[in-house]
C-alpha cells in the first residue's frame, strides 16, 4: 500500500435524510476542523424535503462541501455513493446526527503518521450526549487488549463508525457496503476490514454519538438484523483466531456471550454459549500415530483410538512404506476417519484438518475417553499445548528455561492447538528433533500437564542429543542466557506487600527470572556513551526507553540520569515502547509495570513491594487503575522484588 503524502486529502462521507437541525449541527462540525485538507460529501437520501437539505449546504457556502441526492436506499446506499466520488487519502464518516471535535481529524492523522502503518485503520474514544447535545458520559476505552489482539477492536464492540479514519486504499478493496443491511452495513463492513489490516484504538474522545428518540437502532427490526449479524461474527473467527483472542474455542465463546449478555442482542448471546457448552464435542482432533509396521501391523493402539468417545477424529498415520502393508493395515484405511501419510512428521502437521493435534504411538492402547479429557482440559485452561503427566502440577506449567537442561515432555500423549504450527513450529532434523521441538514451544507459551499416562516418562538425553541441544543454546543468545536458570519468588512480609495478584489463567503466564549479576545496576537510569539516547536497568537487562512520552509516563524528572559505561555492558532487552506504563489492578490493588515492546507486545510485572516501586525511583502519580479482566489478559513477566 502506498503511503500518502505529507498532506494528505481526507474524505467525509455524510449520509443524511431528515436531519433537521441536528444535520445543521453535524455539518457545522465537520467545517470547523482545525485540518484544511478535507473534503465533506453530503448524500440525501431520499429526504422527505431534499431543498432543506440543499439549502442548508448553500448556507454554508463551503467549496469542501459537494451534495448527491439521490432516492432512499439506505445509508449503506448513500455511503456507497460517498465512496464513488471520493477523492481522499483516507475516508471518515459522520453521521447526520453527531458531531466531530475540532481536532478530531488532524488528530487522527498524528496518530496514523506515528503508527507508520500505512494501511491501519483507526477508531477512537467518543462521548454519549442527549437529544439537546447534553453530556449522558464519557465512553471509556481501554486500548492495552488491542496491542495483543487487534481483532478485540471488532469484537468487543470498540468500533462506532463515526469514530474511524480508514485508508481509501483499504475502503475500495474492502468494499462496497452491504446494501441488503439497514441497519449493520458498518459492522459487516469492518468485519471485511480486518481481514486485510488492524483497528488501531486511539484513546482520546473525538466524537460526541448523539442518543435521542429518533433513532432507526432502537426498532425492533435493528435488534434482529443486530442478532444475525453477531451470530455471523462469531461463526467467521476461525480456530486460530479464536485462541489468539481469549486462549482457546471454549473461552472464545463464553467470552462473547459474557458480552453480547451485556447488550440487546440476547438471541445472539444464547447462540455464543450454546457454542461454548458444546465447544470439545464439535472440535476435530488431528491423531498423528506413529510406530508403524505396515507389514506387520500392531493394532491395538489404532482400535483403541477409533474407539475413542470423542468422534470428530482425523486419524492420520505416519508410514513411510505401504507398498507391503498387510491386510489388516488396508483395512484400517477404510474408515474414513484415517489417512495414511508419508513425507516424516512436519509433513503429517501440514496435512492435519483437526484444531487440536496429539501424537499417539500404534503400540500404545489409551483409555476411550482420553482424546476428550486433554481436550476438555486445554479448552477450560485456555492453553496451545499440553503433555501428559501421572503426576500432573497444574500450578507449574512452564517448562521453560528448565527444559533448556533435559527433556521434559514426551511427543507421545503430548496435544497442540494448530495456532503452533501455523506460527512455524517444526520438528528439526537431528537426535535431538523432539526436545528441539518442544524448546521452541515451551520458550513462547505455557505446556499443560495433564493427569494422563504417557507412554514413557522424558528419560535422560543420549550424547548425541544433549550435543546437539547444547550448540542450539550456545548459538541463541536468548537461550544462552536463560539455560541453568532456576524460578523462584522470594516470600514477603504481609506489611510490605503493594497487593498480591489474584490467581490467572495459566495462558497468559509469559515469566522470566533471571539472576541479577549486577544487582547495584538494578533499576538505574543512563545515558549511553554513544548517544543513542535513555536506558533503564531492568531485570538484568538494559532497556531503551523510546522516548519522551514513554519516560514521562514513568518518572516524574531526569534526576539522576548520567553517563553509564558499566550498564552498557548488560544484555539489551526489548526496548520499552508507546503504551509502556504503571497499572494498578482494580480488584486486588497489585502494581505492575506495564512493558510494550514498539511492535505492541505487552509484558506486566508485578511489583512485590513499595520498596521494590521506590528502587526503580517509578512516580506513583503514573499508575492508572485497569479493570481485572483487561490486567488478566496481559501476559505476567518476571516479579520486580
Amino acid at each position: 500500500m502506498t503511503s500518502p503524502g505529507p498532506t494528505p486529502r481526507v474524505s467525509i462521507a455524510m449520509p443524511v435524510r431528515n436531519g433537521g437541525e441536528y444535520f445543521r449541527l453535524a455539518l457545522a462540525s465537520a467545517l470547523a476542523q482545525t485540518y484544511p485538507g478535507i473534503e465533506i460529501l453530503v448524500v440525501d437520501d431520499g429526504s422527505a424535503d431534499p431543498q432543506e437539505v440543499a439549502g442548508t449546504v448553500a448556507a454554508f457556502g463551503s467549496p469542501k462541501v459537494r451534495l448527491f441526492q439521490q432516492p432512499n436506499g439506505g445509508v449503506a446506499s448513500a455511503l456507497n455513493t460517498a465512496l464513488r466520488h471520493m477523492e481522499g487519502d483516507f475516508f471518515c464518516w459522520l453521521s447526520h446526527d453527531d458531531l466531530y471535535e475540532p481536532h478530531k481529524i488532524e488528530a487522527q492523522l498524528a496518530f496514523h503518521t506515528a503508527l507508520a502503518r500505512p494501511d491501519a485503520a483507526l477508531c477512537s474514544g467518543y462521548s454519549l450526549i442527549g437529544p439537546s447535545g447534553n453530556l449522558i458520559r464519557e465512553v471509556e476505552l481501554d486500548p492495552a487488549p488491542l496491542r495483543r489482539a487487534p481483532l478485540l477492536a471488532l469484537m468487543t464492540g470498540y468500533i462506532n463508525g463515526c469514530t474511524v479514519m480508514i485508508p481509501a486504499e483499504v475502503m475500495r478493496a474492502c468494499g462496497p457496503f452491504d446494501t441488503r443491511l439497514r441497519y449493520t452495513q458498518d459492522y459487516e463492513m469492518w468485519n471485511r476490514v480486518v481481514r486485510v489490516t488492524d483497528f488501531f484504538l486511539q484513546p482520546e474522545r473525538l466524537v460526541r454519538y448523539r442518543i435521542h428518540p429518533g433513532q432507526e437502532s432502537h426498532l425492533p427490526a435493528a435488534t434482529q438484523e443486530s442478532n444475525r449479524l453477531w451470530m455471523d461474527l462469531v461463526d467467521a473467527r476461525s480456530a486460530v483466531e479464536r485462541t489468539q483472542l481469549f486462549g482457546s474455542t471454549r473461552q472464545f465463546f463464553t467470552a462473547m456471550a459474557r458480552h453480547l449478555g451485556h447488550t440487546p442482542y440476547r438471541q445472539a448471546a444464547l447462540y455464543a454459549a450454546e457454542r461454548a457448552a458444546a465447544a470439545v464435542e464439535d472440535t476435530l482432533v488431528s491423531v498423528v500415530v506413529t510406530g508403524i509396521d505396515s507389514a506387520d501391523l500392531e493394532s491395538r493402539g489404532i482400535e483403541g483410538l477409533l474407539r475413542q468417545t470423542h468422534r470428530r477424529l482425523d486419524v492420520i498415520i505416519a508410514a513411510e512404506e505401504t507398498g507391503s502393508a498387510s491386510r489388516e493395515f488396508h483395512d484400517f484405511l477404510l474408515d474414513p476417519r484415517v489417512r495414511c501419510i508419508a513425507g516424516g512428521r512436519n509433513r503429517v502437521l501440514d496435512a492435519a484438518k483437526g484444531e487440536y493435534i496429539v501424537f499417539a504411538d500404534a503400540r500404545q492402547v489409551w483409555a476411550s475417553d482420553r482424546i476428550t479429557q486433554q481436550v476438555d482440559a486445554m479448552q477450560e485452561a485456555g492453553v496451545v499445548a499440553s503433555h501428559a503427566s501421572p503426576v500432573a502440577d497444574p500450578s507449574r506449567p512452564r517448562l521453560y528455561p528448565a527444559i533448556l537442561d533435559r527433556p521434559l515432555v514426551t511427543t507421545t500423549g503430548a496435544m497442540i492447538h494448530r495456532s503452533l504450527v501455523a506460527a512455524g513450529h517444526r520438528f528439526p532434523p537431528g537426535p535431538a528433533s523432539d526436545w528441539l521441538f518442544w524448546i521452541g514451544i515451551a520458550a513462547s507459551c505455557d505446556i499443560l500437564a495433564v493427569d494422563l499416562p504417557p507412554a514413557a516418562p522424558a528419560g535422560p538425553p543420549s550424547e548425541e542429543e544433549a550435543a546437539q541441544v547444547a550448540a542450539f543454546v550456545v548459538a541463541d543468545p536468548l537461550h544462552s542466557r536463560r539455560a541453568g536458570s532456576t524460578a523462584a519468588r522470594p516470600e514477603l512480609n504481609e506489611a510490605t506487600r503493594i497487593g498480591e495478584p489474584a490467581r490467572e489463567p495459566l495462558q497468559h503466564c509469559n515469566s522470566r527470572t533471571i539472576m541479577l549479576e549486577q544487582p547495584d545496576l538494578e533499576g538505574r537510569r543512563f545515558a549511553a556513551p554513544d548517544g543513542s539516547g535513555i536506558w533503564l536497568v531492568l531485570l538484568s537487562e538494559r532497556r531503551h526507553i523510546v522516548d519522551q512520552d514513554v519516560y514521562d509516563g514513568l518518572f516524574a524528572d531526569t534526576n539522576g540520569i548520567a553517563v553509564d559505561e558499566a550498564a552498557m555492558n548488560l544484555p539489551v532487552g526489548p526496548p520499552l515502547g508507546p503504551g509502556t506504563g504503571l497499572i494498578r489492578a482494580d480488584g486486588d490493588h497489585a502494581i505492575y509495570l506495564l512493558a510494550v515492546d514498539p511492535g505492541g507486545m505487552a509484558i506486566r510485572h508485578w511489583f512485590t513491594s513499595e520498596e521494590a516501586f521506590r528502587r526503580l525511583k517509578f512516580d506513583w502519580r503514573k499508575v492508572y487503575g485497569v479493570a481485572d479482566d483487561v490486567v488478566a489478559q496481559i501476559e505476567r513477566g518476571a516479579p520486580l522484588t
